[in-house]
């Protein structure tokens, strides 16, 4: 039995649709007796809009970078946290720069921070999510740690999302936030989705050279890094493409490899 882990946007989902021929792989592999990870930076409200539309046929959620890990009955494995006192400190470095804004998720709530700097009209990928929209001030109020946080440029601008790495890798451990193209996702201490498949290889009691990983941005790399058999896209960043041994176009070309096709 093997176990391929794959990243959703720009992976699994890409331009909000999933390549039907990606769903009929991954039902061939799971018929066959191997398992399908969804690894993911989204928080599970993230994830609701996919279900919604598709029927992935996950055994296991890698959540929040790792911070959070459920099965397929959404029984919780494993959950971190971000301490408040760090989601405070990004508040105060980000609550006014231009076309930047954030939000956070205790696992029950989902806020985003008002920035009057920030173009309203761009946050539209939330429209699936129920979301909170509050001030800084208020923001700055709460006291509960979180699964999740992330800044973003509104305008989709990458340059903005590197700019925001290099403030948070001052208030931060480096590897305590990833940029995730226009988004910088911020990491519980210790948390990755490396360390997260690590764990349900233990509950498998599967080795590494049966895990096969695919992704598309920096916070995959740590599923790379993992695993000899791992696998990014001809489209993806060339710093990204460096971890991976190999590149694809599509899921379906990973399975086929799982199965003996290619």
């Amino acid at each position: 039995m093997k176990i391929l882990a794959s990243d959703m946007d720009g992976t699994l989902v890409v331009n909000d649709e999933i390549n039907p021929k990606d769903i009929q792989a991954i039902d061939e592999l799971k018929k066959e007796g191997h398992k399908f990870v969804i690894s993911t930076g989204r928080t599970l409200k993230g994830m609701d809009n996919i279900f919604q539309k598709y029927n992935v046929p996950y055994d296991y959620m890698v959540l929040c970078n790792g911070a959070l890990i459920i099965d397929r009955d959404k029984k919780i494995i494993y959950r971190d946290s971000i301490k408040n006192e760090k989601i405070k400190k990004i508040i105060k470095a980000f609550e006014d720069k231009e076309n930047i804004m954030m939000y956070m998720d205790d696992g029950e709530n989902f806020y985003i921070i008002k920035n009057d700097n920030a173009k309203k009209n761009e946050i539209k990928f939330f429209d699936s999510i129920n979301y909170t929209k509050i001030s800084a001030q208020d923001a700055f109020k709460l006291e509960q740690d979180f699964i999740m946080a992330s800044v973003f440029a509104t305008d989709r601008e990458v340059f903005r999302a590197i700019e925001a790495k290099k403030i948070l890798d001052e208030i931060l451990d480096e590897k305590e936030s990833c940029r995730n193209e226009f988004f910088v996702d911020i990491i519980a201490s210790g948390c990755s989705k490396g360390k997260g498949l690590e764990q349900l290889l233990k509950i498998e009691n599967k080795e590494i050279e049966d895990l096969y990983a695919i992704g598309d941005s920096f916070n995959d790399i740590s599923m790379f890094e993992l695993t000899k058999n791992s696998y990014t896209f001809n489209r993806a960043e060339d710093e990204v493409k460096k971890h991976a041994q190999n590149n694809v176009d599509y899921i379906y070309e990973v399975v086929d490899d799982i199965l003996n096709k290619r």
